[in-house]
């Protein structure tokens, strides 16, 4: 994950433990649990893909400073936990009936 410098390293957490010892196929992420507080690993179950969803495998994610603001709640819009991070790369794992699919190599 790209963080800017100016953000304190103190508040990320390895996530490194938490992806070896993860059951397969439980989603982990980073996420903020209250404002201003340090990314944490975090786990938890997507919902069922609806007919026009598509399931992204992100493989980088970059933190903007818009993200920072929310983590800090700056703009009092942000609810917890927050997983940061609108800016993907990755690749189609799966994809519903209406959605779709853009190939632009």
């Amino acid at each position: 994950m790209f963080v800017p410098a100016h953000f304190n390293e103190q508040r990320i957490e390895p996530l490194h433990r938490l992806i070896r010892e993860r059951p397969l196929g439980i989603p982990v992420t980073s996420a903020a649990m209250h404002a201003g507080d340090a990314l944490r690993a975090y786990q938890y179950s997507p919902r069922e893909l609806a007919a026009s969803d598509v399931e992204i495998t992100i493989t980088h994610c970059g933190i903007c400073h818009s993200d920072l603001h929310l983590i800090d709640n700056d703009w009092s819009v942000s609810s917890y936990p927050l997983v940061p991070g609108h800016e993907i790369v990755g690749t189609i794992a799966h994809a519903r009936y209406r959605a779709v699919l853009v190939n632009d190599s």
